[in-house]
């Protein structure tokens, strides 16, 4: 499976408090071919960081294997 044909692109998250260190993180990642989504402030990184937690259960305590990951669909 093709998560960017199929599914769409998987997000990376960012949480950051100076312009230049977000561009340098979403930049990238949209270049290799993730959804850069600006997350918030660095404080919001606490709650960022728990959805690590949520793939590690999907992943090893569910059975879901490699074929999790997380998308943010983000309204215009």
């Amino acid at each position: 499976m093709k998560w960017t044909k199929e599914w769409g692109k998987v997000t990376v998250f960012t949480c950051v408090d100076d312009n230049a260190a977000r561009s340098a993180v979403i930049a990238p990642a949209t270049e290799i071919g993730f959804e850069g989504v600006d997350a918030g402030h660095l404080d919001a990184s606490r709650i960022i960081e728990n959805l690590g937690l949520l793939v590690g259960q999907l992943v090893y305590g569910s059975g879901f294997g490699n074929r999790v990951s997380l998308r943010a669909f983000v309204a215009s």
